[in-house]
């Protein structure tokens, strides 16, 4: 004969409900371990991630300044920055309305200004206007140019004056956008020249002496580009007439090392 099945004890029932909650929460400190976890390699990556964003957008040798060298222009309207005998020279091409220009100046641009003054580097700058339709003036770029082909004519002879008015034109406060619906007259540019210690430049950049210089010269960096990279774009680093890689934020440290 079969034993009638005993009624549970109160005793056993709480054990039972004891052992459930123990299970349960035991699998909720295993959930909070792993999800601490994750969020301890979350915030890793975002560490990396922003300490890393910082040396792509910090400016390298920042508290520098522009350049104090005196500039010097050729008949083709390449500027010439340099002091004493450096042994590594190098031609940038840029376009004065030309964001990643702006963006290649404010992160390089003072390390280019100290290795210049250290005699270590000479840059010959090809200035462009490629991107004149997306200006407001829609010549805004053949103008800028022409303005700072006016300052090293006029007042590259003075120490640090080229530079100061070439970094102030790239900043940004002072470029214009592109598509934006204003950039700045001839007046406002001669101020800035002005402004930059090359007063006597102004009356060349107001009366757009230049304009004609900045057509030819810019030709003559279209085929050179389109030789080198296969086409125009800007900024363009050349040494030796072979594309330098301006995305390894060392580029200009490893080529002064030879």
């Amino acid at each position: 004969m079969s034993k009638k099945p005993q009624p549970k004890t109160k005793a056993g029932s709480s054990g039972a409900r004891q052992v459930a909650a123990a299970r349960k929460s035991s699998g909720n400190r295993t959930a909070w371990v792993i999800g601490a976890g994750a969020l301890v390699v979350v915030i890793a990556v975002a560490v990396v991630g922003i300490v890393l964003a910082n040396r792509e957008t910090k400016a390298v040798s920042d508290g520098y300044g522009s350049s104090q060298a005196v500039a010097t222009i050729d008949t083709n309207g390449v500027i010439t920055l340099s002091s004493g005998s450096p042994a590594v020279t190098i031609d940038v091409f840029e376009d004065p309305i030309c964001p990643y220009c702006g963006a290649f100046e404010q992160k390089f641009g003072q390390q280019i200004a100290q290795s210049i003054d250290q005699g270590k580097l000479a840059v010959r700058y090809h200035l462009m206007n490629f991107l004149d339709a997306s200006s407001a003036s829609k010549d805004y770029s053949t103008r800028a140019s022409a303005a700072l082909m006016c300052v090293a004519q006029k007042s590259g002879s003075t120490p640090g004056v080229y530079g100061k008015f070439h970094d102030l034109l790239f900043s940004s406060g002072t470029q214009p956008k592109e598509g934006s619906s204003s950039d700045h007259t001839n007046a406002e540019l001669a101020q800035f020249a002005t402004d930059s210690g090359a007063g006597a430049a102004a009356d060349c950049i107001t009366s757009g002496t230049n304009v004609d210089l900045v057509k030819s010269s810019f030709a003559q960096s279209q085929a050179t580009l389109t030789s080198v990279i296969g086409g125009v774009s800007s900024p363009v680093v050349l040494k030796d007439n072979v594309a330098v890689n301006t995305q390894n934020a060392d580029w200009l440290t490893n080529l002064l090392a030879g």
